[in-house]
């Protein structure tokens, strides 16, 4: 099956509508863990807030030899 058969189908769309309706819907979906290497407790209250909050370090040297670092989405992005 291709993408866009797979995304085609109508039980796809069905769900796609679903979990589209609850991704930012605080309290539907929370979580929290705490980050075994800080100590840290990380919670979140929504996907979208878990998202927002989810940090992985990262750190890589693009073409022209410039060092890029960060924890997260928008250093990454």
């Amino acid at each position: 099956m291709l993408k866009n058969e797979y995304l085609c189908d109508s039980d796809v769309k069905l769900f796609m509508r679903w979990l589209i309706h609850l991704c930012d819907k605080k309290g539907v979906f929370t979580h929290q863990c705490i980050d075994r290497r800080s100590g840290e407790m990380w919670r979140c209250n929504s996907i979208y807030d878990a998202f927002s909050k989810y940090q992985w370090s990262f750190t890589y040297t693009d073409q022209n030899g410039q060092v890029y670092s960060g924890k997260g989405f928008a250093e990454n992005a």
